[in-house]
């Protein structure tokens, strides 16, 4: 919360504090990937993405949100901060490559925004490759602006095959299955931090948060059940805020920081749009419609 915290600040705050902005650690970043391998090929897509191309026939997006998050937390540690960044791009983007082995047990479903499937489009059509469906990622609408990747999982990153590579290995039917089972054993520990007015941080060990969204079991058991249904903003690629419908300052709460991330040009929200869990399946919320309260609740509140 601390970062979040010092991300609202102004620029002219945060120079004053002695902490860089975001443009410039994008711009150190940059810089760092281009001194650390002369083949590299760095193009700046957003002010929180990259795109990295220059290793065997592989490309990769980067975001930077994660990685200023961690420089924020400690401004001190910004050399070792970027030196981790690059560190990915050296190992990820060689693993990007179409004709890499497909490793089932690195399988994993990812939440992203349905954009993202343009942006690789986009990205393949720059390259001059083709953009059939059996050149994309593996993908499944979930809810709202929100869809399901295949992904793999790469010690530094993830990458998305395309339909045709997996479904060489195995149906992509199967390769699905296989991936939620490897998503829900990957997991770890799912971690809460409490910020306000009923608003949990959830993360987890593996960065895989987002995907708890995919997980059934998850929703009806502690730290996540709560009062009334769940609902979660995808905050980041690696965290949710997690409110429910039966605590209404939880949800005013939500709001309020979605409002104040939106705010912020640099943001890496995943989503703008709130969802709720109801009856096993995730819907956009409209915080402005009347709300269900719980049985227990409401009877508490008549007597």
């Amino acid at each position: 919360m601390a970062g979040l915290l010092m991300m609202a600040l102004s620029p002219a705050a945060m120079a004053a504090d002695g902490v860089i902005t975001r443009l410039k650690f994008r711009e150190l970043v940059v810089a760092r990937l281009e001194a650390a391998n002369p083949d590299f090929r760095v193009k700046v897509l957003s002010i929180d993405e990259l795109e990295v191309t220059g290793v065997g026939e592989g490309e990769i997006q980067m975001y930077l949100g994660n990685a200023y998050r961690q420089y924020l937390s400690d401004p001190s540690a910004l050399d070792e901060v970027i030196a981790r960044f690059v560190g990915v791009a050296v190992s990820a983007t060689a693993a990007q490559a179409e004709d890499a082995p497909l490793a089932l047990a690195d399988l994993r479903l990812l939440i992203r925004p349905a954009g993202f499937l343009d942006e690789v489009r986009k990205m393949r059509a720059r390259s001059g490759k083709p953009v059939l469906d059996k050149d994309l990622p593996v993908s499944r609408p979930l809810a709202g602006d929100l869809v399901v990747l295949l992904g793999l999982d790469h010690p530094q990153s993830y990458s998305y095959p395309p339909r045709a590579t997996v479904e060489e290995a195995l149906p992509s039917a199967d390769a699905w299955t296989r991936a939620l089972a490897n998503t829900d054993a990957a997991v770890g520990e799912i971690r809460t931090e409490a910020l306000r007015d009923g608003v949990a941080m959830v993360t987890t060990d593996s960065g895989l948060a987002p995907s708890l969204l995919l997980l059934d079991d998850v929703w009806a058991r502690a730290p996540l059940k709560g009062q009334g249904d769940p609902i979660v903003v995808v905050f980041s690629r690696t965290a949710l805020l997690l409110g429910h419908e039966g605590d209404p300052a939880s949800i005013e709460a939500l709001v309020a920081i979605l409002k104040t991330e939106l705010a912020f040009a640099g943001n890496d929200l995943v989503s703008d749009q709130l969802f709720i869990r109801r009856n096993g399946r995730w819907e956009v919320f409209d915080p402005a419609a009347p709300r269900r309260m719980p049985r227990q609740a409401s009877l508490d509140r008549a007597a």
